[in-house]
């Protein structure tokens, strides 16, 4: 092992940072348990200076299927952070933010989305601008997870089914169907809607582990329904 692959279970962030610092090429190597260094440092919640060095280090490196640009985005870094990581990798701009998605969302998609700084969104169109070009999935077929996470009124969610029929069956950017978000949240209409417009979404375990017809046991659906 690597001093490096020791020192991020058991040392301080300054010890830490230094090997690094002296030895930058342990980052980029696995350790034997399969993962990265950084990847135990961002479990340990390391220092945003220590993460970024790390994040610049190897950026086109995926921790949990993200890039780093990816990670930076969405866990709270600030604009400095993010615009660093950019400019240390600006391909990734470029990149599939989701692999739990089944439909492609860019990370300039997750900056409208998440309500990033103006610029952040022009750093990141800047880097790839075909990404105007690009369906922007929030707007569309995953705006359907949006409406079921807000409660929205049953008429909204199912103008938006009508209008985008395939976003039934999407995986949003957390990996889980609308059915799997409807059936804790939504009325009985629209869980019946979802399900015989995507049957398949209840014989699919949710991230609790239950299958939906569980949940609506629980909450005393309709005879029809269960």
């Amino acid at each position: 092992r690597r001093p490096l692959h020791i020192a991020v279970h058991k040392a301080s962030q300054d010890v830490i940072t230094t090997l690094f610092h002296k030895y930058p090429q342990a980052a980029k190597e696995r350790m034997e348990d399969g993962r990265l260094p950084i990847e135990v440092c961002a479990k340990n919640k390391a220092s945003d200076g220590l993460m970024l060095a790390l994040y610049k280090a190897d950026p086109k490196s995926r921790v949990e299927g993200l890039l780093p640009l990816g990670r930076v985005l969405t866990d709270g870094s600030s604009d400095d952070v993010v615009l660093d990581v950019l400019q240390a990798y600006p391909e990734a701009a470029k990149d599939t933010f989701s692999t739990k998605s089944d439909v492609r969302i860019l990370p300039l998609h997750i900056a409208h989305e998440d309500e990033c700084s103006d610029k952040v969104k022009k750093a990141l169109l800047d880097a790839y601008p075909g990404a105007e070009e690009e369906e922007n999935p929030f707007k569309t077929t995953l705006r359907l997870h949006k409406l079921l996470e807000d409660s929205a009124p049953d008429d909204d969610v199912l103008d938006l089914i009508n209008n985008y029929p395939d976003a039934v069956g999407k995986r949003g950017r957390d990996g889980r169907r609308p059915l799997h978000i409807a059936v804790h949240k939504a009325s009985q209409d629209v869980i019946t809607t979802l399900f015989h417009k995507y049957p398949q979404a209840a014989k699919e375990r949710m991230e609790d582990g239950r299958l939906p017809i569980e949940v609506c046991a629980e909450n005393y659906v309709s005879e029809d329904l269960m």
